[in-house]
């Protein structure tokens, strides 16, 4: 017995993990779970980018998700000029595999198929944003990991919504 039991302790630590573990299924729906808090755009942005676009303490809306996902949305007015070059600037990681220089135009198309990737309560939380009339905005978007800017910018006022989300942790 003690012969044999070196050989089969090991061979079933193998086979434990070759064979794929079920995950109830619910797991995958718990992942998703999201809780909405209020943040700061200080918790985000330089302090300068503030101060240049005249925000101050602006605050808008946090949905935390489970696994350490976030997106943060937030409603305030900004020249469209000023908001565009502020957000141009932005540092971003010197990893990044994929980074944006400035900001490029982001199409009804595209905010649909990211509005489809969210869940239900970021839809219900943010609902300011992904409720909007889309014909009164231009839509910018600016990769500046960690972080992803989508800039709804109303064409008639100074009315700017923003989502600013983790996409690399």
């Amino acid at each position: 017995m003690r012969k044999v039991l070196p050989f089969v302790l090991p061979c079933l630590l193998l086979l434990g993990l070759l064979v794929k573990r079920h995950k109830p299924e619910h797991f995958e729906a718990a992942q998703n779970e999201a809780v909405v808090f209020e943040t700061s755009m200080r918790d985000t942005l330089p302090e300068k980018v503030l101060h240049r676009l005249g925000l101050g303490d602006q605050t808008g809306i946090k949905i935390q998700y489970r696994n350490g996902h976030y997106a943060s949305y937030f409603d305030y007015q900004a020249n469209s000029k000023d908001l565009l070059q502020a957000i141009s600037c932005l540092p971003f990681s010197k990893y990044a595999t994929r980074a944006d220089a400035t900001y490029h135009s982001f199409s009804v198309t595209e905010l649909e198929t990211l509005k489809h990737l969210i869940s239900a309560t970021e839809l219900e939380g943010a609902s300011f944003f992904w409720s909007a009339d889309l014909s009164e905005y231009e839509m910018y978007e600016a990769l500046k990991p960690p972080f992803r800017h989508t800039l709804l910018i109303n064409k008639n006022s100074d009315r700017v919504l923003h989502r600013i989300e983790l996409i690399a942790g």
